[in-house]
């Protein structure tokens, strides 16, 4: 499957270098109309498999989705406590991004929090919580603060739950206004729609990757060393028989692990190992697939 798509991103890239030396405004404002549905339809293929973060990248301002959302981010994040910690949130079309504030020597408690919310849950489809930062953001505190970044990829770019509604029309636009302005435009939707399939090859989902690549032994052993320091697993050796191919490893529960893989909390607190992380596949067959950045 990723070698099919890498052939698409490359016969799009082939194509933003296209020249179309001879093309009056007619025939340049025509290829405009297919390119710009051709950009429409990349788009939404590459948003289906984005991460939060890219999508949010791309989305125009969306308020509603930012009403829609607040109050049940805010009861997510409060995590049963009796305060909901500091936050901001802007949505856009596709997704929204809290920034959460807290003490640096506090645990990140709301993050468990956010996963197993149901609420928030049917409105989000990713979730990406980005390591913590240095804050200013309350100056005058006698206490270190830091903000970490949350990305949720909606559901529907209404915020509300599911399931998402009809796919959205391509907007109308204005015909190019003469010959160089309609190339330029030619040009940048090539670009755009190479760069879309490029990322739809890139966003193959851990499993499929997983399963498409190489024995990474390296990455195993490193991945080891980590899951044995975050987890402190009695005797120092793991419970979960781990594999690693490519950029992704495997996890499978051991036959009397919870069936909700429990330890999975304990990642997800963790800075060093969420610095590494690049999203997750789970659980088909009771496995957990992991993509890890390269350093």
């Amino acid at each position: 499957m990723k070698a099919v798509l890498i052939l698409l991103a490359a016969a799009g890239v082939a194509s933003a270098g296209a020249t179309h030396a001879g093309e009056d405004l007619g025939r340049c404002r025509a290829r405009i109309e297919r390119l710009r549905s051709a950009h429409w339809q990349e788009q939404a293929r590459y948003l289906e498999t984005a991460r939060a973060d890219q999508a949010f990248a791309l989305g125009e301002p969306n308020p509603d989705a930012r009403d829609a959302l607040r109050s049940v981010l805010g009861l997510a994040l409060k995590a049963g406590r009796p305060w909901v910690p500091r936050h901001t949130l802007e949505c856009r079309t596709w997704s929204c991004k809290a920034v959460v504030f807290q003490p640096a020597d506090q645990e990140p408690y709301w993050v468990v929090s956010l996963h197993e919310s149901g609420e928030l849950g049917a409105r989000v489809k990713r979730m990406l919580v980005n390591p913590a930062l240095p804050s200013t953001a309350l100056p005058g505190s006698d206490r270190p603060q830091v903000e970490r970044h949350v990305f949720l990829g909606l559901v529907d770019p209404s915020g509300e739950p599911g399931p998402p509604g009809p796919p959205r029309p391509a907007p109308k636009q204005p015909a190019a206004d003469g010959l160089p302005a309609c190339q330029a435009e030619g040009a940048r939707l090539e670009k755009a729609i190479a760069t879309f399939r490029a990322g739809v090859a890139d966003n193959v989902s851990p499993q499929a990757r997983f399963e498409a690549a190489a024995d990474n032994p390296a990455l195993r052993d490193e991945m080891r060393r980590q899951l044995v320091r975050i987890l402190q697993p009695s005797g120092g050796e793991l419970r979960f028989p781990l594999v690693c191919h490519g950029d992704v490893c495997r996890l499978a529960p051991a036959p009397d692990a919870p069936d909700d893989f429990a330890f999975r909390k304990q990642l997800i607190h963790d800075d060093s190992f969420r610095a590494r992380f690049a999203g997750a596949s789970c659980c088909a067959g009771g496995f957990f697939f992991f993509a890890v950045k390269a350093r």
